[in-house]
């Protein structure tokens, strides 16, 4: 019963550490901009005339948000593979998903060579790495009978 009582203290605490943790990495930077600055920024929008504006609304925000989307988003597919394949240990590394991205990426670099390096070659790691983790997904899922 102590345990209930807890639930919405703990809650609410890690909703004021996100809250302070956003404001940190709103402050931190390779530029230092004040909090006044920062808030003034904010309030006033992406003008595009300021150069604060511009790097508080255009580098900073959508990097924070790309963070916690990241950290709903990992825990849910988790919460999704282990729920689908009823199995409390299943993670893509556990079912070979995370090997088959990384096969498919060695296949792409053993046959483009230095051409992998390249701008296009990092989207082509990035579409193999994919395409290969799919292909395993796939295949667990026409094993395991559920396709």
């Amino acid at each position: 019963m102590v345990a209930m009582r807890s639930y919405p203290y703990k809650i609410s605490g890690l909703i004021i550490l996100i809250g302070i943790l956003f404001l940190a990495d709103l402050l931190i930077g390779s530029v230092y901009i004040s909090f006044q600055n920062i808030w003034n920024a904010l309030l006033s929008g992406n003008t595009g005339a300021d150069p604060v504006s511009v790097i508080v609304w255009q580098t900073r925000l959508p990097r924070i948000l790309a963070a916690v989307l990241c950290g709903l988003a990992l825990p849910l597919a988790g919460l999704l593979m282990q729920t689908f394949f009823r199995n409390p240990v299943a993670g893509p590394d556990m079912l070979g998903i995370t090997a088959g991205a990384g096969f498919a990426v060695a296949m792409v670099t053993m046959g483009l060579g230095a051409a992998s390096l390249s701008l296009v070659g990092n989207m082509t790691m990035i579409t193999a790495a994919v395409a290969g983790a799919i292909a395993v997904l796939v295949l667990m899922l026409l094993v395991a009978g559920r396709l």
